[in-house]
């Protein structure tokens, strides 16, 4: 199952479709709580988890998993929702997960491209596809480079 974790469900509906058009089974998940639920379960099958860096959550209270100030306001939630699932499913992750965003920021960008190169996690930005169909092609050849 190919996860994609992000909350503008709407906006990624074509990616999704495209990899279902390809014989993939894609599932979206909107929060970051739904998808710490979801994903920390080692009966949840994951050949992909493509996570939002600026991801909804609920507003955590004290140590709650993600609250403004272990996610940076909110905008490195799924920074936070990756440190989680490693320490829960760490013969899955991070291998089988990826950065999917449209962060702006330099801040923002150079601490998702220093978690993706320390932690080997693909970093993808949204606005790199004209079409559905050129992620999907990518999507694949991350998964033939992982499943060989």
């Amino acid at each position: 199952m190919i996860y994609i974790v992000d909350e503008d469900v709407n906006q990624l509906r074509p990616f999704a479709d495209e990899l279902e058009i390809a014989g993939f089974a894609v599932s979206q998940i909107a929060t970051a709580d739904e998808a710490l639920d979801t994903l920390s379960s080692e009966a949840t099958p994951v050949a992909l988890a493509l996570i939002d860096v600026m991801l909804g959550a609920r507003a955590g209270e004290g140590d709650g998993p993600f609250t403004l100030e272990n996610t940076h306001n909110f905008t490195r939630t799924g920074i936070r929702l990756l440190e989680l699932l490693r320490a829960r499913r760490p013969g899955t992750f991070p291998e089988r997960a990826v950065f999917f965003s449209m962060a702006a920021s330099e801040e923002l960008v150079a601490a998702i491209t220093d978690v993706s190169d320390r932690q080997g996690v693909p970093y993808l930005r949204k606005d790199a596809y004209d079409t559905p169909y050129q992620f999907c092609l990518h999507i694949a050849e991350i998964l033939h480079d992982l499943d060989g």
